[in-house]
Parts: C-alpha cells; structure tokens; sequence
C-alpha cells in the first residue's frame, strides 16, 4: 500500500437524512468512513487521513490529516445535517488542505461521498477534475442512490484517472451495507473502475435475516397506520343506506296492510266507520299489529323518534 494523505469529505445535506440506505444516508456515509479510515491508517502507519463536510456554508474541515485515527472519531458527532451540497468548492477546498501535508513523500487521494445532487455546471467540474490530474490527486468518488449524478461523475473519473488510481462507486441503498459494498471496491485495492453495486449474495446471512425482518416489520405498521387512516369506503357507505331503504319501505308495507285491514272491518259491519275511530282504538291497532307480527313497543319507539324529527 503506497504511502498516502487522504482527505476524507462527507456529504452532510438535507439529502442525506433519507432513509434508502441502512440506517440512512449520512449515518451509512459515517459507518463507511470509518472502514477507510482503518483499512488506510493500518495499512501504512505513516498514512494520514483528514476528515471534512461538503454542506452547509462550505467545505468545512473538521480534522487535518492525522494518523490517529481517534482524533478523526472524535470529530463525527460535531457534523450537522444541514444545507446543499457544494461539490465542487468542496473538492478545492480539500486539495489545497492536501497540499499543506508535512510529509511531501505522501500520494494525495481525496474520498468524497455524495448523497445528493449535484448542482455544479459540467464546466466548473472539468476545471476542478483537470487540476486534480495536473497535480497528482487520485480521487475516489462513492455516489449514493443518486443515479442522475452518474454521467458527470464518470467524466470526471475518466479526467483524473491515471493508472488505475481513481474509483466510481454507484451505491444503490438497499439491504447491502455501504461500508461492506466498499469493501470490495476499487477504494480497498480490490478492483478498478466504476461499479454498481447493491445487493451482495456474500452477505452475512444472519445479518441479512435481521434486516429483512426489520424491513417487513416496518412495511407491516406502515401498512396498518394507513388503514386505519383510511376513510370510510364507499360499499360501506352504500350497505347503510340500503339499510335504511329496507326500513322505509318495511314501514310503508306495514301502513298499507293496516289500511286495507281497515276496508275489511268496515264492509264486513256494513257501515263505515270513521278512520280516525279505528286508529285511537288502541286495542284494535294491538290486535292488527299482533297478527302483523309487528311489536308494538317497537311501533311506538319508533313513532315518538319520528314525532321528534
């Protein structure tokens, strides 16, 4: 492993709080970063790291370049969510902090993740990757679950590649840990190019179960909050209001049978009575209702409901 100072910048947007990627951009950008930082320091003692953010106001470094990997801990949790990104300032921003190194035998790398979209024109990344090439800096870019970004990243690979010392990784989220994915890429000496990796049949089956089971969990309650929060739907709507249609047509039966029991009793005595007669004469209206097979309490309640509307 050649001896190296790498500055190491993360994409600390409003992008980065998405949740595609386990546990989520900024955190697997962190996780990831923690990797190179060990596999670069313990590869080469002498070999230095630095650690910066790409949103916000500005490129902001939070650790010049250091071979004590816990001072570069130390420094992740000060790292705020915030802003855009500014790829491009970022990346000079950087190179002129390589520059700075005290040991000028040291190859210049910069390892930048980014979780959003980029905004820079091409022309401003032409102009940043062709100084990167005419001073010597190998650059490895990790893009994640931004494909839109892909084109211009490939052109500026193609620009500062030289022998096979820069990298384009395309991470895709998914149940594939970023720091696994970069574990087997051109970032760890294992192959060259750009690559697009998402899942790996390689994984850890135990942790693969723990995280599908986590995911059908979560799509479960997600499942059921929307359920519940969903209105009433329109058969059920529809089956009231058919309930209430066979009432009033049961209450309209029922006041015809009565009418015409009353036609009955007044031909068979001969003489009309007067309706109004019959219908206060409790015990007869008992008697109809009774063969009628209607309660008539029920009659009642029902009556004194409608007398209220």
């Amino acid at each position: 492993m050649p001896l190296e100072c790498v500055m190491i910048l993360v994409d600390n947007s409003s992008y980065a709080r998405n949740g595609d990627a386990i546990p989520s951009r900024f955190q697997a950008q962190l996780d990831a970063a923690s990797s190179v930082i060990n596999y670069k320091t313990n590869d080469n003692m002498e070999t230095c790291v630095g650690l910066m953010s790409i949103a916000g106001p500005g490129g902001q470094i939070y650790a010049t370049p250091t071979n004590e990997s816990s001072a570069i801990y130390s420094q992740f949790n000060k790292i705020q969510i915030q802003g855009y990104a500014h790829f491009a300032r970022s990346l000079q921003i950087a190179q002129l902090a390589l520059k700075h190194r005290v040991n000028k035998n040291q190859h210049e790398r910069l390892i930048v993740f980014i979780a959003s979209e980029i905004r820079d024109t091409p022309e401003d990344l032409f102009v940043v990757a062709r100084n990167l090439r005419r001073n010597g800096v190998a650059l490895d870019i990790v893009n994640i679950c931004n494909d839109q970004n892909l084109r211009v990243l490939e052109q500026m690979i193609e620009i500062v590649n030289v022998d096979d010392n820069s990298h384009l990784v395309n991470y895709q989220g998914g149940l594939t840990l970023l720091s696994d994915v970069l574990k087997t890429s051109g970032i760890f000496g294992r192959t060259g190019g750009a690559e697009d990796l998402g899942f790996q049949e390689e994984m850890d089956p135990e942790l693969e179960m723990v995280l599908r089971i986590s995911l059908e969990e979560e799509k479960k309650r997600q499942e059921e909050i929307d359920r519940q929060n969903k209105p009433q739907t329109a058969p059920q709507a529809n089956q009231g209001m058919q309930i209430e249609q066979e009432a009033n047509i049961k209450d309209e039966e029922t006041e015809h049978l009565l009418s015409q029991a009353q036609n009955v009793i007044n031909q068979s005595e001969g003489q009309p009575k007067p309706q109004n007669e019959f219908i206060n004469d409790k015990e007869f209206i008992k008697e109809i209702l009774k063969d009628l097979k209607i309660d008539p309490k029920n009659q009642e309640k029902k009556d004194d409901k409608d007398k209220k509307e």
